[in-house]
């Protein structure tokens, strides 16, 4: 099957167009203002400091910060906000809420580290792809650390690549906001998000 009309049928992960180089795929601002009604409105409190460890050019870390929440923002890569830091390297305790979009091929990664650094009932908080929740080898992560929540998008939202929104603002896939509290042992429940 071609990648086109793979990605029409939206029948696999294919792009008409190659990868970012560090999977830099930027959250649509919509998506973080929807999400944070949603939380709102379940009464589902964000515990500051928020670290943004996969900032890009802070996409997320602006929308956070205009509601009024205390807000680390680092990355990988000087994308023009935030501060340089490999976040998979760093090993000092964090006090607070991670929340990011993490570059999906290391997602995983992502997961464990950040579990690693908060405390227990605290958050962790990840964009990604609806079809996250599918593998083997996710599912077995997902058992060592059960999600508390998942909060669907009942509309599309997108991501650009390089944060570019005008030339690749796709929204061909399904996203949801994946929500850990260390510690957590019970089943997952799924919410909606308007």
């Amino acid at each position: 099957m071609s990648r086109k009309l793979a990605l029409m049928l939206g029948a696999s992960n294919h792009s008409t167009t190659d990868r970012e180089g560090n999977d830099f795929y930027a959250t649509e601002p919509r998506a973080v203002e929807k999400f944070l009604a949603a939380l709102e409105r379940d009464g589902v409190v964000l515990q500051c400091p928020i670290w943004e460890p996969a900032c890009g050019q802070g996409h997320i870390s602006k929308v956070l910060i205009r509601h009024a929440h205390l807000v680390k923002s680092t990355d990988l890569v000087d994308r023009g906000y935030g501060s340089v830091l490999n976040f998979l390297e760093c090993d000092h305790p964090w006090d607070g809420t991670i929340l990011t979009n993490p570059p999906f091929k290391l997602s995983a990664d992502f997961i464990r580290k950040a579990l690693s650094l908060v405390y227990d009932g605290q958050r962790v908080i990840f964009f990604q792809r609806l079809n996250f929740l599918e593998s083997a080898k996710r599912f077995a992560l997902f058992q060592e650390f059960p999600i508390r929540y998942v909060y669907v998008h009942a509309s599309r939202v997108g991501t650009a690549m390089g944060g570019d929104f005008e030339r690749y603002h796709a929204k061909s896939m399904a996203y949801a906001w994946y929500v850990w509290e260390k510690g957590y042992q019970g089943d997952t429940v799924m919410r909606w998000i308007p």
